[in-house]
Formats: C-alpha cells, structure tokens, sequence
C-alpha cells in the first residue's frame, strides 16, 4: 500500500521511508511489539530460537492457552520470499514438534530470561502447570501457528498459504504483511492478514479450551464469604484499571486473573496483574514487562514500591531483578498499599 504525505499547505509526497532497512528490522519491530502478529491472545517471544538440526527461528512464542508460534521475516527483495521460506518455516515447524517438551520450555525460559510461571503470569494469569501442560499438548499435535511476516506479499507466496491451510488439519499457516513507512520521526505500519480465517475455521469448536476470564470475573469472584474483607482493595484496584488502563489481558487458567497494561512511553505495558488463587488471591508486580520498556522506569517503579506497606518482598530486590514478577498476597496489601501502589502507577503512566 502507497500512500502520501505533506505539511498542511504544502505539497503531496512521497514519506522520507518507504521500506525496511533489512529483514533484521522487521523481526525487532515483531519481537518488540508481539500484538501486531495475527494471534487472538496474549503471546510472549523469543528471537533467534535454535530448532535442533534445522537452525535458529526468527522468533518462536507462547501463547496465554499454550499456544506456540513459528515467525519467519522475509522482504519481498529476498529471493526467497517466493517458495523457499515456505519451506524454511516448515522446517522450523517439523524441528520444533520433534523437540522435547522439556528441552523447548528451558530453552524458553533462557530465551526469555523468565520462569515459564514469570511467562505465564505476563500472560495474564495462567499457572504454570496449565501453560506446560498445554505447551507439551501443543507440541505432541504439532498444532502450531507459522506465520510468515513480509513487508509486500506476492501472489505465489499467497496462494501457497491458502493451499497448505486448504489442505492440513492441524497447522495453522498465515502471512503477515507489514507495510512500513517513515517520516521523521513518525513510523506507519499497515498491517494485512493473509489466510487467518481459513486457518482458525479448522480449529474445532471449543478448541482453545479454557475460559478467558474478564476484569468483572475476577471483581466478583471476591463476593465469595471467604474474600469479603478483600472486596474494598479489589474495587480499587479494579476502578483504576478501568479508568486508565488502556489494555487488559485476560487470564485463561483454572482461576480467575487479568492483567493490566497502562501506556508507558506511548506503549502499552503491563503493569500488575491479579490472581484469585482459591485460598491466596494476589497482585503480580510486572517489573519484567515495565524494563523491557525501561530500564530507568522500572528502576524508579521497584524503588518506589519498596516504600509501601505490604511490599516488604521485594525490599531486598536491586538491579538484577528488575526482570521478575514478583506477587503480593492481598491480605497484606490494605487499602493504604493498594492507593500507594496506584499512586506509584499514575507516576509512572503516560498522562
């Protein structure tokens, strides 16, 4: 897609920019912003994933159900746009299904420089076991989503995706076109899916199998006897989210659990996330998503956090840990720790 730019009263023409550098940018514009890829959930990624005996994926993900995510990056100049990346991406897909489920999730997690219980948390929610255990489900069938991500499509390259979604059960095979465009300072991205509604028409009904929970499931899940005196700190915490919170991601585990994101340098990161464990409902603190952001955010977040009452846990923490996750138990929080932590948000939000 073309398009033209100008100052008001000036003359139309053509953005400074019109085309990626090299393919290397288009797989840090993915790996940084994982919601442009056609996925209908919370998806976390890693660059550069060694797949045994083939070589190393762009960029491989899991989902918030357990999902796993094959991305290859391609410009239309690479010769191999045309037929070979197909085969390239499918090859990442067959050395993956071959992988142990062990052996993937430690890779993983080295990757990531998280726990999968850390990854799951930052997906709003799900426990760890569920997240292994569907990962582990997802390689046995091979049911992965390959994407191939281009800055232009070409027809040969469409009508391939269109043929291997006509004719496989369990792959889901997509590609991602990416416009891009520049002027100064200002990045346009023109996003176009190529083959998602054939792919998720194969899906059974159902076959995500988990509930995705929303901010009211986890509001009214503190109705319960046993969570009363909780009630005023989630209400809180669930107003502020709705009032500037500019994305919520919800969990898909056994119990109810969102995650919330707030714009930080125009971007939206999640923030704090809530967990309603049957005896222990936390909030998750998402240091890790805050610095890969910044650095100096999160720095001045945690600083601030170890000020409050109830946050003792992360008194000790330094620079080093600015990529966890750490949880804080509600019933230690109060009200006085739920307005300060929010407080620490509204200074560390855009405004």
């Amino acid at each position: 897609m073309s398009f033209l730019v100008r100052k008001q009263g000036g003359d139309w023409r053509q953005p400074t920019a019109t085309a990626y550098p090299d393919e290397a940018t288009l797989q840090v514009l993915l790996a940084d912003s994982p919601d442009l890829l056609p996925v209908d959930e919370p998806v976390l990624v890693v660059s550069e994933f060694s797949v045994p005996n083939i070589g190393s994926a762009d960029l491989v993900g899991i989902t918030a159900s357990g999902g796993v995510v094959i991305v290859e990056c391609k410009l239309r100049a690479n010769p191999q746009i045309r037929r070979e990346v197909v085969g390239q991406a499918l090859a990442y897909a067959g050395g993956i299904w071959r992988m142990d489920a062990d052996r993937f999730v430690r890779q993983f997690e080295a990757k990531a420089g998280v726990s999968l219980a850390e990854v799951a948390q930052e997906l709003g929610g799900s426990s760890a076991a569920d997240v292994r255990e569907a990962v582990e489900s997802t390689l046995e069938h091979g049911n992965f989503r390959v994407v191939i991500a281009v800055d232009e499509i070409t027809p040969e390259l469409r009508t391939i995706v269109e043929f291997v979604n006509a004719h496989t059960s369990e792959l889901e095979f997509v590609a991602l076109e990416l416009g891009y465009s520049r002027e100064d300072e200002i990045e346009i991205i023109v996003p176009t899916v190529y083959g998602a509604e054939v792919a998720e028409a194969k899906r059974p009904a159902g076959s995500s199998g988990r509930r995705r929970w929303t901010l009211g499931d986890v509001e009214d899940s503190f109705d319960q006897q046993e969570f009363a005196e909780l009630k005023p700190i989630v209400g809180a915490l669930v107003r502020h989210a709705r009032e500037h919170s500019v994305k919520l991601n919800p969990g898909s585990g056994s119990n109810p659990a969102v995650a919330c994101y707030y714009a930080v340098e125009g971007t939206p990161t999640s923030c704090w996330a809530l967990h309603v464990n049957e005896s222990d409902p936390t909030i998750v603190l998402s240091l890790g998503a805050i610095q890969a952001r910044s650095q100096q955010h999160a720095a001045a977040f945690l600083e601030k956090l170890k000020e409050l009452p109830g946050f003792e846990s992360v008194t000790d923490f330094g620079p080093n840990d600015l990529a966890k996750y750490p949880s804080v138990r509600l019933d230690g929080l109060g009200m006085e720790g739920a307005a300060a932590l929010l407080a620490a948000v509204d200074e560390l939000r855009d405004h």
